[in-house]
């Protein structure tokens, strides 16, 4: 018995022996090995003699030898070329040599005495050996009656097929001048060779990969195989076909409700993964186990049992031992105190590289875990980012979308900052315009002044030349204009000396730990040097500037100096400072036209800055756009497909967050608050057009807060948040997932987790079935399996024949509790039994239980439904014969 269930092993099942026109049995088993084949057919013209000796010399070696005849139907011109192939037993008949002869030879008129008479009848001399030899390929039979009495005796037909020799599609073409005339393969079939392919033939065997296999398999579900049609020993295993089954007669009968998945006319070994990525077998040394060692199959692995018979135990403790942290069973925590305590460190489990358990990376999903995973709508959302992520191209998109978007929120905070430092600005010049007076009054004052002036003037004893006293007025003006710029020459060199010290650049090393040691280090050597020249060159241009500002400073001394030197200037002074009414009222003059001329300045500075704060609260909402922007510009660069499962992506308003925000800050009870918070959103420029009358209401204090809370902190927290998020679900046969039940939502999420991952370790699941109908199951998580297998290793747990039978799992195990009615050997409390679903045998009684009988029997016995899902797999070809 094969404790690995369904493997895939070389076949080649049409090899003729000497008892035809072949080679010697010895020779051929000898060749048989050394091509590595695991089952032959001795498939020799019209007789059976060689099999039972074929037998016995492959029984040392280990290979199987199917019993055949090949037959020479009275199809065709040269006749259609057709096999028959049987079990070792039907029923209560051994089927060999004599078996055969007396109830398929002789019943269709393929007797020794009538062959040889057939043969004598080409010349009357030769020997009784020699005439059988020449007559086997003399007589012909009835393809119907032959196959009929074939499938009688549990037998297969394997026809000869597309291009090979004596074939159905050779010998039965519709071809010749007339209309009828077809190049077609299924143009070519006619009513007979369609009954044929419908109802007796079960095999097809073709010359060359590809040659109309997919036809026969599509168009009749039937199998077709490679064979050597061997001669000679040394042609024996030179064409093959790969069988994924035991190597016995019921392993061949798989291939007939499997045609694809169980054969394969490759030249290397299908569906082949890599050693350290599958278990190879479990060891348990445990009380309640005994000694045990389970074999693993590199595809499916189904464990079946009745409850408490240990299947999730068995599971649960080899997720353990490899290192999954998951509970075996969610709050149980007996259960799983004894997986974990008890039989994990009693547990080995080996790898097909010769490893050991531990240091491998597995997929474990217990029982309900993915429907409780199903439940959960944020769960979902982390799932599909997760799997988002794995993908370097999108993880990529969504690293530099969360560093765009928490560069924004600071370049938001900031320029919101600003506004209201401008905003602090505007208001300390309007106090300080109230303080200097309104221009109009000062205006008159100046008038007034000027008028006293020149009446002060017109007084003195000695006036001045007119053209002497305008030249002294400009002078003195001119005087008062430098030493304004000397001022504003010293107050930009104070500001000046504070510039060069604060110019750092930021160190953005971390952002470069991702790239090559390469790349790296050039980047940082390149940025260093643009940092050193940038500071240097900063701080001399600081320098320069201060520098500069001395010069004019000096050239304005120097200017005043030469000025305050002029004769003129220096007899009007003189002139002006003995007449110290004239002074005072010069001072006053001089005090108001700077006041007035200060406010003028200050007003252009207010309008300057009023203007700046409009266009930065326009700045501020138009960056705020980038929260929607950000996100939709990656949004369909993120969504992602594998084969019918699609990951949408969208960008969606979070009407909570935004309820939750602004309903934290304003003050709820305002009825004008209520409209604004309960917003309803429609579109991307609406939702715009209500941030800004937001934004116009709070700066005009249209807007009550709550308590405690700044216009500028309840600003801050409402435009540096952002109300989009990406949202994701998937599509599967037009349903998304949030509208599924909650079995569909299960097994979608299954697949995603499974498909959309590159890894190619194994899977363990227990119970995937849960919650899905037998339809689903056998539509979907049967079929789903199927394809999943290929790629890597399956370990579940189950209690839904579909999912055994449907999936066609490679290796069953039969789990088993003691009890009274289930005895274990040696009272053992947990046994287990591995084997392929085509394992069968009878019951038989007063023996323990899993002893007791064939892999299929337990499946049926112990899956309800078991039976009927054999039938279903049997009948989604063809009839079972």
């Amino acid at each position: 018995m094969n404790n690995r269930g369904s493997e895939w092993c070389k076949w080649d099942l049409h090899i003729h022996s000497n008892a035809s026109d072949g080679g010697d049995c010895a020779e051929i088993i000898s060749v048989a090995k050394a091509q590595g084949l695991s089952a032959i057919a001795i498939t020799d013209h019209h007789t059976a003699k060689n099999i039972d000796s074929a037998r016995q010399l492959a029984l040392v070696q280990g290979i199987k030898v199917i019993p055949g005849i090949e037959f020479r139907s009275e199809y065709g011109s040269s006749s259609v070329h057709f096999i028959g192939l049987f079990p070792d037993k039907h029923k209560n008949i051994e089927i060999n040599a004599k078996s055969l002869t007396e109830l398929i030879l002789n019943p269709l008129g393929l007797s020794e005495t009538i062959i040889v008479a057939k043969g004598r009848e080409k010349d009357a001399s030769y020997s009784e050996a020699k005439a059988f030899k020449i007559g086997m390929f003399l007589v012909q039979v009835d393809f119907k009656k032959a196959s009929e009495l074939i499938h009688k005796y549990g037998g297969l037909v394997v026809v000869h097929a597309g291009t090979k020799g004596n074939s159905l599609d050779e010998e039965m073409k519709h071809q010749g001048k007339g209309e009828r005339n077809t190049k077609e393969l299924y143009d070519s079939l006619g009513t007979v060779k369609e009954e044929l392919l419908k109802g007796y033939i079960d095999i097809c065997e073709i010359r060359k990969e590809g040659d109309s296999d997919a036809f026969y398999r599509d168009t009749f579900g039937l199998p077709s195989i490679l064979a050597s049609d061997a001669h000679k020993a040394s042609e024996v295993g030179s064409k093959f076909t790969w069988i994924k089954a035991n190597p016995t007669f019921d392993g061949l009968r798989q291939i007939i409700y499997e045609p694809k998945e169980r054969v394969s006319l490759s030249d290397s070994k299908p569906d082949r993964k890599n050693d350290y990525l599958v278990i190879d077998r479990i060891e348990i040394c445990h009380t309640d186990f005994s000694n045990q060692t389970i074999s693993l199959n590199q595809n499916l692995n189904s464990i079946i049992g009745g409850r408490s018979s240990g299947k999730s135990i068995l599971l649960g403790a080899l997720a353990k031992s490899i290192g999954s942290e998951r509970e075996v069973k969610k709050g149980k925590l007996d259960y799983n105190k004894y997986i974990e305590e008890q039989i994990v460190p009693n547990l080995n489990v080996y790898w097909c590289d010769g490893s050991p358990n531990t240091g491998r990376k597995i997929d474990y999903f217990p029982q309900s875990f993915i429907n409780s995973l199903a439940a959960d709508s944020t769960e979902i959302a982390n799932l599909i980012e997760g799997i988002i992520r794995n993908d370097p191209v999108r993880k990529l998109l969504l690293d530099e979308f969360q560093r765009k978007t928490i560069l924004l929120r600071t370049e938001l905070n900031n320029l919101i900052s600003e506004y209201f430092q401008g905003t602090e600005i505007i208001k300390g010049i309007k106090d300080n315009l109230l303080t200097l007076g309104v221009k109009s009054g000062i205006l008159r004052q100046i008038e007034a002044l000027e008028t006293e002036l020149a009446s002060v003037k017109d007084k003195m004893a000695t006036p001045l030349d007119k053209s002497e006293e305008s030249q002294y007025t400009e002078q003195s003006l001119t005087i008062n204009r430098i030493k304004k710029v000397i001022t504003e020459i010293d107050d930009d060199k104070a500001v000046l000396l504070t510039l060069d010290p604060i110019i750092t650049f930021p160190d953005i090393s971390t952002r470069f730990i991702s790239l090559t040691n390469d790349n790296k280090q050039r980047l940082q050597d390149h940025y260093g040097q643009i940092s050193q020249t940038f500071l240097s060159q900063w701080s001399q241009f600081v320098s320069d500037t201060i520098n500069s500002g001395i010069e004019r400073k000096e050239s304005c001394l120097a200017e005043i100096l030469k000025t305050e030197n002029d004769p003129i200037y220096i007899k009007c002074s003189k002139y002006f400072n003995e007449n110290r009414a004239y002074v005072e009222i010069e001072v006053k003059l001089k005090g108001e036209r700077e006041i007035y001329e200060s406010i003028s300045t200050k007003e252009l500075e207010l309008k300057n800055l009023l203007n700046s704060q409009d266009l930065k609260r326009i700045q501020i909402l138009d960056k705020y756009k980038q929260y929607y922007s950000l996100p939709a510009s990656i949004a369909n660069e993120l969504s992602y497909s594998k084969d019918d499962v699609k990951i949408i992506c969208n960008v969606s308003f979070s009407a909570a967050r935004f309820k939750q925000i602004l309903g934290d800050r304003f003050n709820q009870r305002a009825y004008e608050v209520q409209a604004i918070v309960n917003y309803e959103y429609h579109d991307q420029p609406h939702f715009q057009d209500h941030m800004s009358m937001i934004m116009n209401k709070m700066l005009s204090e249209g807007i009550p807060l709550r308590a405690n809370t700044t216009k500028q902190q309840a600003i801050i927290d409402v435009f540096t948040n952002s109300f989009f998020e990406i949202s994701y679900d998937v599509l599967y046969e037009n349903d998304s997932l949030s509208q599924m039940s909650e079995g569909k939502k299960a097994f979608i999420i299954l697949r995603m987790l499974l498909e959309f991952s590159e890894n190619g370790y194994p899977i363990l699941i227990d119970q995937p079935e849960d919650d899905l109908d037998n339809r689903a199951i056998y539509d979907e998580m049967a079929t789903y399996l199927k394809a999943i297998k290929k790629k890597r290793q399956v370990i579940v747990v189950s209690h839904n024949p579909n999912i055994v039978v449907g999936s066609d799992s490679e290796l069953v195990i039969c789990a088993n509790q003691h009890g009274i009615g289930n005895k274990n050997q040696n009272e053992v409390k947990f046994e287990y039994l591995s084997g392929s679903l085509e394992l069968t045998s009878p019951k038989i009684a007063a023996v323990t239980v899993l002893a007791s009988q064939g892999i299929k029997e337990h499946v049926c016995d112990i899956l309800e439904g078991g039976n009927e899902a054999f039938l279903q797999r049997e009948r989604k070809y063809r009839i079972a014969k």
